[in-house]
């Protein structure tokens, strides 16, 4: 079980050293705050995550994925249509082994339907023509009792 705190070896992923390690784990805490809410509106803690397989939609950098993965023990996957992106996030957290990054559009997405019990989907709908088929294309990849979780940027 990974739980909320990063484990030691993550310190190693942009760097090493122990400003890059404090600076990783400031950037860990940061991103796991947003994660929470949904959670505890549901009565849910970030535990719930463990052994849970995590989408991250319009993952860019792929900040938000690499928390994800440090919370689940499961596979967890960022999409972008941003090949570029994509590729950068791939080299700078290949070491991580429950994670994967795949080039791919919100309206169509690569996977099996009911293959993730988490989908997130933070400051992503607000640049899409079609919201409603993005959506639908969540929920289809998302498993029965799962938690699909947007936010947007007011």
């Amino acid at each position: 079980r990974v739980g909320v705190n990063p484990p030691t070896p993550s310190l190693e992923i942009n760097g090493c050293g122990r400003e890059t390690a404090m600076r990783d784990e400031i950037v860990f805490a940061a991103m796991i705050e947003p994660l929470r809410r949904p959670f505890k509106a549901k009565g849910l803690s970030l535990d719930w995550l463990d052994g849970k397989r995590c989408l991250d939609v319009g993952c860019g950098n792929g900040l938000y994925t690499v928390a994800l993965s440090f919370l689940s023990s499961n596979l967890v996957i960022g999409v972008d249509f941003d090949r570029a992106r994509i590729a950068q996030a791939k080299r700078r957290y290949k070491t991580i082994e429950n994670l994967d990054f795949v080039v791919a559009d919100v309206d169509q997405l690569p996977f099996c339907p009911s293959s993730f019990d988490f989908i997130l989907c933070l400051r992503v709908l607000h640049h899409l023509k079609r919201r409603e088929q993005a959506i639908a294309e969540m929920k289809r990849v998302l498993r029965s009792g799962g938690i699909l979780h947007t936010g947007e940027m007011l």
